[in-house]
C-alpha cells in the first residue's frame, strides 16, 4: 500500500487538528491557567524534547532536584525548576 505525500499531509493535518477541551473543572476559578509541558531536570536546566532550557525559577541542584526531577517548560521557554515556589509547576504530580 503506498500513500502519496498529499494524503499524508491531510492525514496528519487531521490528527493535529484534534484539540482537547476542558470538561467541567472549577468555573469558579477565573485566574488564568499556565500552559506548560513536563520536563525532566538534566545537570543545571530542564530537559523538554531533546532540548534543555535554563532554569529561570527554582533549580536542578540540592535535595529534591538533580537528573532526572520534574520540571515545566512553560509557553515562551520559562522553566520552573524544582523548589520554583509554586507547587502546580515545580512538583511532582
Amino acid at each position: 500500500m503506498q500513500f502519496s505525500l498529499s494524503s499524508v499531509l491531510v492525514a496528519f493535518a487531521v490528527v493535529s487538528s484534534v484539540v482537547a477541551t476542558p470538561t467541567g473543572g472549577d468555573e469558579a476559578s477565573s485566574a488564568p491557567q499556565k500552559r506548560a509541558q513536563n520536563g525532566v531536570c538534566n545537570g543545571t536546566s530542564c530537559k523538554l524534547q531533546f532540548v534543555n532550557y535554563a532554569c529561570t525559577r527554582g533549580t536542578c541542584v540540592g535535595d529534591g532536584a538533580g537528573d532526572g526531577a520534574w520540571c515545566t517548560v512553560e509557553e515562551g521557554g520559562a522553566a520552573n525548576c524544582p523548589h520554583c515556589g509554586d507547587a502546580s509547576l515545580c512538583a511532582n504530580p
